[in-house]
């Protein structure tokens, strides 16, 4: 049903970060300015970054500054997010193993990210999201994005592994009753 609701006419991303150049901001713009060019109205909703940089900032940017978790305004604008919007977009430059991955895949949002770090241990191509490679352009994750957004059932397909990666493997009962089964091999 959450996925369902979302726009079929138009997209919306979700960059969900407070370190803007570490991750791939710069970036995240060029491909939503690259969508909107190829015709397809997109949406960057950026949220964690309390100013952006530059001086004008495009018609299709959203920017909620840092939003807390810790209030209730805070939890439902976020919680809003993850329902409205199409994909996490995280083109990130370094990262270990971010938790917004497996937040987002709660919601039925796929991430589109980067190969670094520990990122593949969480994001699998075609399972919850996309991994590009630190090289790939802008005309990339448009692409994809682009040739989902117009393939409604493969998209919807992803969002629904997505949120199964997440109630399986991506959350904390997962992760405690896998770490016990190894602690018990291990005895």
């Amino acid at each position: 049903k959450i996925v369902a609701e979302r726009s079929h006419s138009e997209g919306h991303l979700l960059f969900l970060a407070v370190e803007w150049k570490r991750k791939g901001g710069d970036l995240a713009l060029r491909i939503v300015q690259h969508l909107n060019d190829l015709g397809l109205k997109t949406t960057l909703h950026i949220v964690g970054i309390k100013s952006l940089p530059g001086n004008k900032i495009p018609d299709h940017i959203v920017n909620y500054g840092f939003v807390s978790k810790k209030s209730s305004e805070g939890l439902n604008t976020l919680r809003d997010l993850f329902l409205k919007c199409h994909f996490l977009l995280l083109p990130t430059r370094a990262d270990c193993t971010p938790m917004v991955y497996p937040e987002a895949n709660a919601h039925g949002l796929p991430c589109l990210t980067t190969r670094v770090g520990g990122v593949p241990s969480i994001v699998k191509n075609e399972k919850n999201g996309q991994l590009f490679n630190l090289e790939d352009s802008e005309s990339e994750y448009a692409e994809y994005i682009q040739t989902l957004m117009k393939d409604r059932k493969r998209y919807e397909d992803l969002c629904a592994s997505s949120y199964h990666e997440y109630d399986t493997r991506l959350n904390w009962n997962s992760v405690g009753q896998k770490i016990n089964a190894l602690l018990h091999e291990l005895a």
